[in-house]
């Protein structure tokens, strides 16, 4: 019996590479809405934090160098969201590691962006893509409803 308990420690600990992606949360997975308690969640999920530090150090690199290769295909062309508010929607676990997070900025209501956050080092989470997506018109009213100031609270 000591074998068996040892051999699913052992397999308990090994499964999953990522210390954030093993950590269990109620938010991931679950469907776009206004439910708050969701909305906290994922305000609170370590890797969407990772978003609003990866989103300030890409802007301070680029500042300090200008000619610097992207980090990820297409950095340059969201670089101007980079200092915008957002608020996260959704999160998923990606089938490559890590997560895809489904964000909106106040300032581009009309698009859904889905990011990939993924651990290239013990803690340390980068931005691997971003990608936008048109919502569509039941989503579109949500994101109108997520803009009010009765959800201010759960915006970066």
């Amino acid at each position: 019996m000591k074998i068996n308990a040892k051999l699913a420690l052992l397999l308990f600990v090994s499964i999953g590479s990522s210390t954030f992606a093993s950590e269990p949360s109620l938010c991931v997975g679950r469907p776009i809405s206004t439910n708050k308690k969701n909305l906290n969640c994922l305000k609170n999920h370590i890797e969407n934090k990772s978003i609003k530090d990866n989103f300030k150090r890409l802007v301070d690199r680029r500042k300090d160098c200008i000619a610097c290769s992207e980090e990820f295909s297409g950095e340059r062309n969201f670089s101007p969201l980079f200092d915008l508010h957002f608020l996260t929607l959704k999160m998923e676990r990606s089938p490559f590691g890590g997560h895809f997070s489904y964000v909106m900025f106040k300032e581009s209501p009309t698009r859904i962006y889905r990011i990939w956050v993924y651990e290239i080092d013990t803690g340390t989470l980068r931005i691997r893509e971003i990608e936008a997506i048109k919502p569509d018109a039941k989503m579109t009213k949500i994101l109108t409803a997520l803009k009010t100031s009765e959800y201010k609270q759960f915006w970066f």
